[in-house]
Parts: structure tokens; sequence; C-alpha cells
């Protein structure tokens, strides 16, 4: 008997159905208020071959054939809590010992679903896993259909935002790279259902792939069908062996649909995250003031005490002591060539320990956090001189250091009890500190594990599965304690990582004006709050610029304050006060995005509250004169009446205060005058009763 089933959310709909009682097909991928998909779209899920496309699943099995082809068992439902639940399609393979499980979870509220495989070897000898993506699917589309898809590098993250048409044939999208899993590509897109995709109009898919390791999504279109898309999306297809009695699970791929453009996709997105995507989304983001910058390797503890005075008058609340903390004698850490790996502190820097730095941080009302980069170690380290084997390296091939340092292997158990006791140690050890900046600032040129034999092409999945493993443990034991993943910036930033951090550092480049756009990309799929962006000493604009731009994520500061001069701290202080009015708001609101950085020398960005009432406006203006421009606000109620009043103002009054409704500021705009050719103004937006 054919059954349908169908998973959906207030406005998405994936659709399956099964064939003569075996064969489970899936009917497409629906987006908007009563639409559904007709059973002529339906194509078979995990067929040996999808026309000229690579099979989405595909396993050498034991007798060295090429070949799965499962078949539909059952359909279970498991509520996972209110609002969401998880659609489990159980198949079979009739000829093998081979189970597999397909499991698509509705987010109903966020308009979100997540999909994830796991394939169970059931036969006595062990199997090997080729292609393996977590989701494909098939979306109706017409021919001129584009997707947009993230890059970016180092100082540059997510500024690489590229709209194409969709071509004949498959475009796929990956990285091999094992751990900076968002550098040069990011491991999601849009894909726009008719045209170009608009900000807030027209049918759009949205995707990203939750996984730190080598990933590939691909989209095709095929001559012959051109009214649809194919999309996929998983692991890279490296040969893997799953043992007898092991179970596969891949990672999920985190999937919304909207019919109002892009921008609501992304609120989608963000829904998702500050509903558990990211770790304790309710939690407020402290403002932070991190050493690096200010000093770099170079202090001891009479000039960190003197930063935390700087910090606290300020009105930061959390400082955070960054690299060089840790390593003795011929290990110091006074550079970067020597000391990753020993977790100990230099007790000629800092004679009177962390202990000492935290009582000092707590007499001025600061939290205080550390830095830690314990995936790695240095050639010049006391752990590799006693165990050189734990670093990664290629069989037969010599180690290439990158940045002096190797990257630690985590397919080992031995090393993964290693990793976490470190960290876990110093927390446990010190109560006192309540953040952890966790960084990874190598990616590995050596990418072979001796441990694993013949099962090299698994060492990103077991790699990776290790390192969420030891942040879901120390997230168990320190549930309290605010983690920001950090890779050398942004190159790690996905959200299978973020379920685990509260918070990303977006970039090593605190140039304000820079920062912009590298947010704008970011804000595409994480929220404000989920965003470090610190106010730095050097860089474009004033530093009332860089507060403004800074407030538009969780602000925090990167600069030594007696570095600056009093003028600029006292910008500083008013811009972290006015910041501290909005947190609230601005980490709980909806994000709409006005002109992009790429294309105008003026940026909007308006955060808007759920019934409307409230709002505030950023607008940004780069590279041209000083000159009054019509800043367009966006999702407002057009019939509502608002009082617009400036925010973090200087003494260059950007507009007068009023009275307008919503349709004047976002058809008419706000007439703002930039006093210099790098300039901001914030409106605080309030309903007239």
């Amino acid at each position: 008997m054919d059954n349908i089933f169908t998973v959906s959310t207030k406005n998405i709909q994936w659709s399956f159905r099964t064939v003569k009682g075996e064969k489970l097909e899936q009917s497409g991928f629906a987006i908007g208020e009563g639409t559904a998909t007709a059973p002529s779209d339906a194509v078979q899920a995990y067929p040996r071959y999808l026309y000229s496309l690579d099979p989405s699943l595909r396993i050498i099995q034991a007798d060295g054939s090429h070949n799965c082809m499962p078949v539909f068992d059952e359909m279970t439902t498991v509520p996972v809590r209110d609002g969401v639940v998880s659609h489990v399609f159980h198949l079979v393979d009739p000829a093998y010992p081979v189970k597999v499980r397909l499991i698509v979870t509705a987010f109903f509220e966020s308009d979100v679903m997540t999909s994830q495989l796991e394939i169970e070897n059931n036969g006595n000898a062990k199997i090997t896993l080729m292609n393996r993506d977590a989701v494909c699917l098939t979306l109706a589309a017409p021919p001129e259909s584009c997707i947009t898809t993230f890059q970016g590098g180092w100082g540059r993250e997510m500024t690489g935002v590229c709209e194409d048409a969709i071509p004949f044939g498959v475009l796929k999208h990956q990285t091999h790279w094992m751990i900076r899993t968002t550098w040069p590509d990011w491991p999601g897109c849009f894909i726009a259902l008719g045209g170009h995709a608009g900000e807030e109009h027209g049918r759009v898919f949205g995707a990203a792939l939750a996984w730190p390791g080598a990933w590939q999504y691909k989209t095709g279109r095929l001559p012959w069908d051109n009214d649809r898309i194919f999309f996929s999306a998983g692991v890279q297809d490296d040969p893997s062996e799953l043992a007898a009695g092991a179970v596969y699970r891949s990672p999920e791929v985190v999937m919304t649909g909207s019919d109002k453009g892009v921008g609501q996709a992304s609120r989608n997105f963000h829904k998702f995250a500050l509903g558990g995507g990211i770790y304790n989304p309710q939690a407020p983001r402290r403002v932070v003031l991190n050493s690096w910058e200010g000093v770099y390797f170079t202090f001891d503890e009479a000039k960190l005490i003197s930063m935390m005075d700087g910090a606290a008058e300020l009105g930061a609340e959390m400082f955070v002591l960054d690299d060089g903390w840790f390593g003795n004698g011929e290990f110091q850490r006074n550079h970067d060539r020597a000391g990753l790996g020993d977790w100990e502190v230099n007790t000629e820097k800092l004679p009177g320990g962390l202990e000492k730095l935290i009582a000092e941080a707590h007499k001025r009302g600061l939290e205080f956090g550390l830095w830690v980069e314990p995936e790695m170690v240095n050639p010049g380290s006391r752990l590799f001189t006693e165990h050189p084997d734990w670093a990664m390296a290629i069989p037969n091939r010599d180690r290439i250091a990158m940045r002096n340092q190797y990257v630690l292997d985590l397919s080992r158990p031995e090393v993964e009890e290693y990793i976490y006791n470190a960290v876990s140690s110093i927390l446990a050890a010190h109560p006192g500190i309540h953040y952890i900046k966790w960084d990874h600032n190598c990616e590995s040129h050596n990418l072979g594990s001796a441990a694993l034999g013949s099962n090299q092409g698994a060492l990103s999945e077991l790699h990776n599965s290790a390192y969420l493993r030891i942040m879901a443990k120390l997230r168990s034991e320190f549930p309290n304690v605010t983690f920001q993943l950090c890779s050398s910036g942004g190159g790690r930033a996905e959200f299978g990582a973020m379920r685990y951090h509260e918070e990303f550092w977006g970039s090593d480049e605190t140039n304000g004006l820079k920062r912009i756009a590298i947010q704008w990309g970011f804000s595409h799929f994480f929220p404000a709050e989920a965003i470090a962006s610190h106010i730095g000493r050097y860089g474009d604009g004033d530093f009332k610029l860089r507060c403004d731009v800074a407030m538009t994520a969780r602000l925090g500061v990167e600069l030594s304050p007696d570095a600056i001069t009093a003028e600029s701290r006292n910008v500083v202080a008013k811009g972290i006060a006015e910041y501290k009015k909005l947190r609230k708001f601005l980490h709980s609101a909806e994000l709409y995005r006005g002109r992009s950085p790429h294309s105008s020398e003026v940026t909007e960005l308006t955060f808007v509250a759920g019934d409307k009432h409230e709002a505030v406006l950023f607008a940004f203006k780069r590279n041209c004169e000083a000159r009054t421009e019509k800043i367009h606000a966006s999702g407002l109620d057009p019939e509502l009446k608002y009082r617009v009043s400036e925010v973090n103002a200087d003494a260059d009054e950007r507009f007068s205060a009023g009275v307008f409704t919503g349709c004047e500021l976002m058809s008419g705009g706000l007439e703002i005058k930039f006093p210099a050719r790098f300039a901001s103004a914030v409106a605080h937006l309030t309903v007239e009763k």
C-alpha cells in the first residue's frame, strides 16, 4: 500500500511517498503558504544513480560491490520538544545487512528543517562509505533561478557574496580543508527560485551545513528536466570504513524556505539559532575587553592590571587574557614558536598565577576570561617532545608546519582525552574563569594519521567528531562559562560547532569600516549576538563609527585603553553605555538589511521588534565626501507613527528628531547629514501612542 508523508513547518513542506510499499520517493521541497508538490515531481530517495548526478548514498559492500539500494520499511515520529518533531524514515537493503535512516526534524516556529543520515552495518565485516549526503532533495524552479554563495579568507570573511545563474550539469562547492571549514568557501547558500534573490521578495531556499570538517554541497539541473533543481549536501566523499555492528551518523544540514526573499530566510536562521542552534542563546552577552591587540605577547601582571583599570573605566564587563600566558623555561610563550600544548601558567610573567589576575578583575567589577588553542602543538614544546606521534602526519612524508605549529590528531582517543583534560583542569582549578576564547590558528597540511592505517579517508570525520564530543562534555561540566569560537577569526563559524559556543570571533580584522561587509555576510545566517565585534585601535573612521559598527553585533574592545587619547576613551565609554541600553533589544529583534555594502556607498540595518513597536536603524557611509543622504528603514508597520531620536550622538547632529509614519521612514527615508567621508548614524524608533 502506498503512503504519503509530509514534514511541515509554517511555510515549508518536504513531501515523501512510498511506491508499491517499497520504494521511497520524495516529491520535493515546497515553499510558501498553501504550496504543495505534485507527485510528478517525485524522485527516489537513495537510488543507485540519480540521472547524471552522483548518487547521494554510495557504499562499497564487504564483497567489493558498489551497491546499496535500500527500500522503505517504516516511518516513525519522535517529539523533541514543543514545536520540534523528528520524522525518521527507516530503510533496509534487501540484499545486504545495511539499514539506512533519514532523520528530518521540523522546527515549526522558526520555519527550519534539519536533515541527517544514519547508516547501520549489521553484517560481520566492515563496509566502506563513499557518498553519504545528509540531504538530497528537489526544488521546483524556473530556468532563470540563481544561487548565492559566500566566500572569504583571513580578514575578509564572508565578503565574497556571489549570485550566479544555476547552469546545466552539477555545480559543486566544497572544502577539503579538514578543520578551517569556512575559508575560502562557506558551507551554505541561498537558491532564488525564479531569478534574482531579492532581499524582501521572491521564493528562496536556504541551506547551511552544521559541520566543522570537510564538506560539500551540490546543485544540478538537467537539460531534459529544466523546471527542477537538485540539491544535496554532506561531508566530502572520502572513503570511510564502517566496522561490523557500527552506526555512522552524518552531520546535519539546516534548511529553510521563504516566499519573502533572502531577508526572511535569514531571519528564519536567526530564530533557529536563538531557539537553540547556538549555545545558551538567552544569556546576555557581556562587553569584553580582549588583551591581544593591546599587548600581544609582551606583558606582565602590572600591565594587565592597568588594562583592567582602563576596561572598567570604559564600562567593559569582562577582561580576557589572550595568547602568551603559558609555557615555562625554554618553552615560554613569548612568541608563536613555542609553548602550544604546555598549558601551565608562565610563572616569570605571572608570578601570582591566574588567581591573582582573577581577583584583580573581580575587584574592578570585571569577570575574567582566558585564551586557549588546545588542538595545536608547537614543535618547541614539552608536549611535542614527549609525544611527537600525537601530531597529524601523512605517512612517509615530512611534516609541514604552519605558523610554527601542528594540529593534534584527535582521531587518537588518548589525544581527545588529553585536550579535554587540558581545558577542564584549567576551569576546575580556576572557577573564577567565566569565558574561554577557543582559537584554532592552523589548518593542517599534514592530513594523515599513523593510527588509522588504511582508513585515512575517515580522518576528518573522526577528528571533528572528537572535537564536538570534547565541547559537549565541557558544556555539560561548565554550563555557565562562555565559549567563543575562533579560528584566525571566522574560519570555523558554522552551526555544528556553534551548538557549543555562545559566539564566534567574526574576523581578526578590527577596522570598523571593513567589518561592515564581514558582518553583513555573516548576518545571512547568524543573529547579532553570535558575532563578536570589537572596537579596535586602528583603521578607517572615528571611534563613534567603530562603536556603531560593533553595536550591530556583540560589542567588545580590542585595544589597551591607555594607548588612545582621553577624548577617544570618552567616545568609546559613551558608545558602550548606549549599547548596554539597547543590547537586550538588539539581541532579540528581527534584522532587516537595506542596501548592500557591495553595491552601495551607504548601508542600512534595521532591528525591529516582533510587534513593530520599536526599532533601531543603523546607517553607515563609506568612500564619499560629507553629504546628506536619505536612509531607508525596513520592516516597520507603515501605518504606525514612530518617534525618531538619535542614539550615540556626537557634536555633529545627524538628523532632527521628530515623528514619522512607518511608510515615510521606509519609502521616503530619513534625511541624514553625514559629516565626514566615513561616518555613521543610529536612530531609535518608538511608537508614538
